[in-house]
């Protein structure tokens, strides 16, 4: 620059450079501007100010002051490779592909060049020159760092953590490397790179986000608090939350989405830890600031979905569902919501049910896949159970009894488990498994894949359409036969269901039609057994002068109208009686406020109902039986657990059966422990039913001593009954099969 002829000029341009090393570079851009307004068509002028707006971001200018420049000296190598560098930075890799293969062909020894062409041809999705670009250049480190981001996209995951290892203080590739670990399912190794990356580069957003990606997948959720914490990252905070509401701390998530930008993720993550939390209200009001946000968003409307039903508002939950599936139809998530959903709407028949359930199983699986072959050699049959709920969960407690009675010899037993926080009782599982996968982290089809890896005979659905489930593996028919039981209260509506477990009181004959599956019938198909720290019942609040107390411990989107009304006739029928609700949504002001609302609406004082939200354990929680004479089960979707709890604490049960499989669990339990009397079929008969109990205090004392006994040996808690009638249906199952 300084051999100008302008002794100006070359004062200029010496400044610029000495300026550019100092780091000044506005003084280095003034100097450059002044030399090009000497000497607009200069050489040196262009180059240095084209690179100045290069490293300041301006891609643009800095090409258009480079084609200036190689319009007068077209073989310009410098100008070219510079060029090549602006179009990348602007995003366009096919420019700038030419612009450096023009530099390269004039001088093929410009490695950085070529290091830049290889990722231009990345960009532009040509990985197979782009590696051989970056291996004739495995001398260069910065080659051999690009290699392994490559070999990462291409899934070559040994290859690219290979080299990227040579890389142990950048960040930059810290994270890929963590990358191609997970994709190795070296996960704690990916998770202590990931932390590294980010000590490092605090601000380094991906790494943040992976780092926290990897601390969920591994269900770290206290881990995950402590690291996550005081990190800045809008992604870290996600699953901050994320974490919080795993470890049951809902409260302590809606504090820290509080803290984020309102935007449609943050009030959908928001809404979740609120209903969590129980705040049912305020979970529907930031669902509907979400999609007034993105009225286009299929997540908005399914998030405002769960409020709604939570609210025990089912109608207008699959109305917002409706909504949702117009926006994302192959969604089978929001297919799965619909069909749980319409078990709680009381205005559908069996053959508006029977219809949904249709489309649900044809939105999953609109063709169904062959029967995988029988798999010989005879032996224990294999069953495999899949749950997202082998925990302290409803499923559980039912499920557990039978597993321990399995004959061993008869069945090999496989569990896939999907809990997202394993505690005692999925350890009690585990030990009971002969084969035991963690599945949670994994996708459907890896999830298939492993299930005939397994070669499973029988494989039994437990979640139905409830949270987590996965019915996209039974759809693709993994197994040779494939059933429903438990854990969810309807058919699945897929073809690919080869049976769903059921009694004659669930399922009558002549509701067989209503099902994609075949009825596999046993005389009891729930085999239950109360937690450890169950108290002994106490006497019922009438035999100690108190009220008549009704009540109910069920979930809340079960308290619709028509449940509310009925409970209304039954306290208007019982004069000084009161109502006893317990559930967790009650801790919702409004919500509570609305159901009183709808008591008074029916001539029911509101201080007759008492409400509660929360109970410090289990053993508290069954102990406020003790306060309750009479439960009254919920419709259309009748009580399961709760009213099993009832009934092992000596609580008679009042059941309304429907037509529907949900409206008939109160018929199955009552008639197990010889009370089917209990389960009546109009609302007139469940009336008179729960008034005779009132007035019958010496049958409801003696009920209070007796029942625990009574259920105890009974079909309900026969889990050796129902372990040997299963192993038999399904050993009859397989061998029909060809």
């Amino acid at each position: 620059m300084a051999n100008s002829p302008n002794p100006k000029l070359s004062r200029l341009l010496d400044a610029a450079a000495e300026q550019m090393r100092a780091g000044q570079m506005n003084r280095a851009e003034d100097s450059a501007r002044k030399a090009l307004k000497l000497a607009p068509d200069n050489r040196s002028a262009l180059l240095t100010l084209a690179v100045i707006c290069l490293q300041d971001g301006r891609q643009d200018y800095a090409a258009s002051l480079l084609r200036k420049l190689l319009a007068r000296t077209p073989q310009d190598v410098e100008a070219l490779y510079n060029l090549g560098v602006a179009l990348l930075g602007a995003g366009k890799a096919a420019e700038a592909a030419q612009a450096f293969t023009q530099a390269l062909t004039l001088r093929p020894e410009l490695m950085q060049a070529r290091f830049n062409l290889a990722v231009a041809c990345q960009q532009m999705g040509q990985l197979d020159e782009a590696e051989a670009h970056l291996r004739s250049l495995t001398a260069v480190p910065q080659a051999r760092k690009q290699l392994g981001a490559l070999l990462l996209l291409r899934q070559d995951f040994a290859g690219a953590e290979a080299l990227l290892a040579e890389f142990p203080q950048d960040p930059e590739a810290l994270n890929n490397r963590g990358l191609s670990l997970r994709g190795l399912e070296r996960e704690d190794e990916a998770l202590a790179l990931f932390q590294k990356a980010v000590a490092l580069a605090p601000d380094f957003a991906e790494a943040a986000a992976n780092l926290t990606n990897t601390l969920l997948a591994l269900r770290l959720w206290s881990q995950a608090v402590d690291i996550l914490t005081p990190l800045p990252q809008p992604e870290a905070k996600f699953g901050l939350a994320r974490a919080l509401m795993m470890m049951r701390r809902p409260a302590e998530a809606v504090t820290v989405l509080e803290a984020l930008p309102e935007d449609e993720a943050a009030l959908l993550a928001k809404a979740e830890a609120l209903l969590l939390a129980g705040r049912c209200s305020e979970a529907e009001v930031c669902s509907r600031r979400a999609t007034a946000l993105a009225p286009q968003s299929a997540a908005a409307w399914a998030g405002l979905s769960g409020a709604l039903l939570s609210l025990a508002e089912p109608d207008a939950a699959i109305a917002a569902l409706d909504k949702a599936l117009t926006l994302a139809p192959d969604d089978v998530g929001l297919w799965s919501n619909l069909a749980m959903s319409a078990c709680y709407h009381p205005g559908l028949s069996l053959e508006q049910l029977a219809e949904i359930n249709r489309r649900v199983g044809h939105a999953i699986a609109p063709e169904t896949p062959p029967r995988p072959p029988k798999r010989q050699g005879g032996g224990a049959l294999r069953i495999g159970y899949i749950s997202a709920d082998l925990c302290r969960h409803s499923v559980a407690s039912f499920l557990l009894p039978m597993v321990e009675k399995h004959d061993r010899a008869a069945v090999h037993l496989t569990f896939y488990c999907d809990v997202g926080r394993p505690d005692a009782v999925t350890a009690q599982f585990q030990a009971l498994a002969d084969r035991w996968h963690d599945s949670g982290p994994w996708q459907d089809d890896r999830l298939e894949q492993q299930i005939r890896a397994d070669e499973i005979d029988v494989l039994v659905d437990l979640g139905g359409h409830t949270g987590n489930n996965r019915q996209a593996v039974f759809a693709a028919r993994p197994a040779p036969l494939q059933m429903s039981w438990l854990g969810y209260g309807a058919t699945t509506g897929l073809e690919a269901m080869d049976g769903l477990l059921a009694d004659g009181h669930l399922i009558p004959e002549d509701g067989r039609e209503w099902f994609a599956e075949r009825i596999w019938r046993l005389p009891c198909t729930h085999s239950f057994t109360p937690p450890i720290e169950t108290p002994p019942p106490g006497p019922p609040p009438s035999a100690r002068g108190k009220p008549i107390t009704f009540g109910s411990f069920n979930n809340g989107p079960k308290l619709g109208r028509p449940t509310i009304a009925l409970w209304a006739r039954v306290l208007a029928a019982v004069p000084e009686s009161r109502l006893l609700l317990k559930t967790g949504q009650l801790a919702d002001i409004a919500f509570r406020d609305k159901l009183l609302a709808q008591f008074v609406a029916q001539g029911i004082a509101a201080d007759r109902i008492e409400m509660r939200s929360h109970t410090d354990g289990i053993a508290e929680h069954l102990g406020l039986y003790d306060a309750m004479d009479v439960a009254l089960d919920t419709t259309p979707y009748g009580g399961a657990t709760t009213s099993a709890e009832a009934l092992w604490m000596g609580v008679p049960v009042v059941s309304l059966c429907g037509e529907r499989l949900v409206s008939r669990y109160g018929r199955s339990m009552l008639s197990a422990v010889g009370l089917g009397h209990l389960a009546v079929a109009d609302e007139d008969a469940f009336v008179a039913t729960a008034k005779a109990l009132a007035e019958d205090t010496a049958e409801l004392t003696r009920l209070r001593a007796s029942l625990r006994q009574t259920m105890a040996a009974s079909p309900l808690c026969d889990a050796e009954a129902l372990a040997r009638g299963l192993e038999r249906r399904l050993r009859q199952e397989w061998d029909a099969l060809p």
